[in-house]
C-alpha cells in the first residue's frame, strides 16, 4: 500500500495538469500513488488523463461541484497514510514530497504539513498563513525573496494554504475533511483551524518547495469569493491574530523601552513604509510599486504562455491530411482559428514585455527627477551657508572673538578671509574641497 496519496483536483486547463503530473513524476520518489479529481473539465482534460493509464487513478464527476468535494472524494478513493492535496497550477521542485513525508514522520503531534510556495519569478507565495487584526487570513511574506531568513525555518502556524498540503489521514477523518459549505476558496484556512482545535498541530515546511502560478486558476473578488470571506469571519470572528507575532519573532519590528512611554519601534523597510508622501520615502515606495508590477506583468507573461499551452494541444489529434475532404476541411479551418489564436497570445505576450521595458525606463526617469530635487534643496542649503558664513565674518561677534586677525585685516587692507573663529575655516576649507569634486552641484549654484 502506498504510504502517501497525491490527490490533483482539476476543473479544465489540460496542458497544467499535465505539467503538474509530469513534474511529480519526474521528482517525487517512491511509494505513492496520484489521483486525479476531474470536476466536469469542459476541455479535453478527460482524454488528456487516459493516455497516463494505470499510472494514475482518474474519479470524474459528471457536474461540477468545487474544490471540497473534489478534495474529499480523492481522499475517499485514496489508500495512504498521508494525503497530499496539490493544486494543477503547481510544478514542485525535486524532493518536495519526501520532505513533507520526512516532515511529518518527524513530528506526530502535526495535522497538517504545507509546502513552501514559489511564484514563477522566485518570490515567496506562501510561507505559512497568518491572521490579521482585522481577522482575515493572508499569505505571511509574499513577495519576499526565497532565500530571506524569515521564509527559511520550519515552525508552527495556525493556517496554511491548501495548494500544496500534507494531511495526516487521521486527523483528516477526525475532522470530516474540507466543508462543502465554502466553494473554492477558504476551505484550507477553515480546515486548519478546525485540526487546531481538535488538538492537532499545523505545521510550515521550507524545504519543501513547489513553484505555484495561483492566478491561473482562481478568479479574485468573485460572488462566490465574498461570499467565502463572509462565512469565514463568521464561523471564526474569535481567531487569534498572530501576524505581528512572526513580525517580531523574525526581527522585523524592534521595541526599544525605557522606564516611560513612549516606546521606539523600529520597522525593516523590507516589511512595512511610512504613509506619508515624503521625499524621504520617495525610493521605498517606488520600491514597493515597481515590485509590485513586475509580479503582475510576470503573472499575466506566465497566463499567456498558458493560454498558448492550451491552443497547441488542442492542435494535437486533429484528424490528419490524409482523412476525408470535409474532415479536412473541418481541420484546416480549426488549425487556421487556433493558429491566429496562437499568434494573438504571442503579441500580447510581446506587448507585457515592452510594457516591462517600457516601466524600467519610466523607473529611471522617476529616480533622476527625485535625485536631481535633492540636489537642487542641497544647492539651496549650501547657498544659504554661504550667506550665514559671510554674514558671520562681517559681524562685531567674528571681530571680538577674534581681535589679532580683525587687526590684521584692517591694517593690511586685504578683502580675503583670514583663519580664526574656532573650525569654521576648517569646515569651510572641507565644503569647497567636496564642492570642486561635485561639478553638478556648483553648475547648479550659478558657480561655473
Amino acid at each position: 500500500m502506498a504510504k502517501c496519496s497525491v490527490i490533483i483536483p482539476v476543473f479544465g486547463k489540460a496542458a497544467l495538469t499535465r505539467q503538474c503530473l509530469d513534474t511529480v513524476f519526474q521528482t517525487s520518489g517512491d511509494n505513492y500513488e496520484v489521483i486525479v479529481v476531474d470536476d466536469a473539465s469542459p476541455d479535453d482534460t478527460a482524454s488528456m488523463l487516459e493516455g497516463y493509464g494505470k499510472a494514475i487513478t482518474v474519479v470524474t464527476h459528471k457536474g461540477n461541484k468545487g474544490f471540497a468535494t473534489s478534495c474529499n472524494d480523492g481522499a475517499a478513493a485514496a489508500k495512504g497514510d498521508y494525503l497530499v492535496f496539490l493544486n494543477n497550477d503547481t510544478i514542485p521542485k525535486k524532493g518536495w514530497l519526501d520532505a513533507l513525508v520526512g516532515y511529518a514522520d518527524g513530528h506526530p503531534r502535526a495535522g497538517a504539513v504545507g509546502a513552501k510556495l514559489l511564484f514563477p519569478n522566485d518570490t515567496i507565495e506562501h510561507a505559512g498563513m497568518a491572521i490579521r487584526n482585522d481577522g482575515h487570513p493572508i499569505h505571511i511574506y509574499a513577495g519576499f525573496a526565497a532565500d530571506h531568513p524569515a521564509v527559511n525555518k520550519s515552525r508552527l502556524f495556525q493556517i496554511l494554504t491548501g495548494a500544496c498540503l500534507l494531511l495526516r489521514r487521521s486527523a483528516f477523518d477526525e475532522v470530516k475533511g474540507f466543508d462543502t459549505a465554502f466553494l473554492n476558496s477558504h476551505e484550507d484556512v477553515d480546515l486548519c483551524l478546525r485540526l487546531g482545535r481538535a488538538g492537532h498541530e499545523v505545521h510550515y515546511c521550507h524545504t519543501s518547495e513547489v513553484y505555484h502560478l495561483e492566478t491561473s486558476t482562481r478568479e479574485m473578488n468573485s460572488p462566490s469569493e465574498v461570499r467565502n470571506t463572509q462565512l469565514y469571519l463568521r464561523r471564526w470572528k474569535d481567531a487569534r491574530p498572530d501576524d505581528f507575532y512572526y513580525y517580531v519573532e523574525d526581527g522585523l519590528i524592534k521595541a526599544s523601552y525605557s522606564l516611560q512611554y513612549p516606546i521606539r519601534i523600529s520597522i525593516s523597510p523590507e516589511l512595512a513604509m511610512q504613509e506619508a508622501w515624503t521625499e524621504a520615502h520617495v525610493a521605498d515606495r517606488l520600491l514597493h510599486d515597481r515590485s509590485r508590477q513586475v509580479y503582475e506583468l510576470l503573472l499575466e507573461k506566465k497566463h499567456f504562455e498558458q493560454q498558448i499551452k492550451d491552443l497547441e494541444t488542442k492542435c494535437q489529434g486533429l484528424p490528419e491530411p490524409g482523412a476525408a475532404p470535409a474532415t479536412r476541411m473541418e481541420r484546416d479551418e480549426i488549425v487556421e482559428a487556433l493558429n491566429a489564436r496562437i499568434e494573438e497570445m504571442r503579441g500580447m505576450l510581446m506587448k507585457a514585455h515592452e510594457e516591462l521595458l517600457l516601466r524600467d525606463e519610466m523607473q529611471m526617469e522617476t529616480e533622476q527627477v527625485v535625485a536631481a530635487g535633492k540636489i537642487k534643496k542641497l544647492s539651496a542649503y549650501l547657498n544659504q551657508l554661504d550667506a550665514a558664513v559671510e554674514r558671520l565674518y562681517q559681524s562685531r561677534r567674528w571681530e571680538l572673538a577674534n581681535p589679532v586677525a580683525a587687526l590684521r585685516r584692517l591694517f593690511s587692507g586685504a578683502k580675503s578671509r583670514l583663519p580664526g573663529y574656532g573650525k569654521i575655516d576648517q569646515v569651510l576649507g572641507s565644503y569647497k574641497a567636496w564642492s570642486d569634486k561635485n561639478p553638478s552641484l556648483r553648475k547648479d549654484r550659478g558657480d561655473e
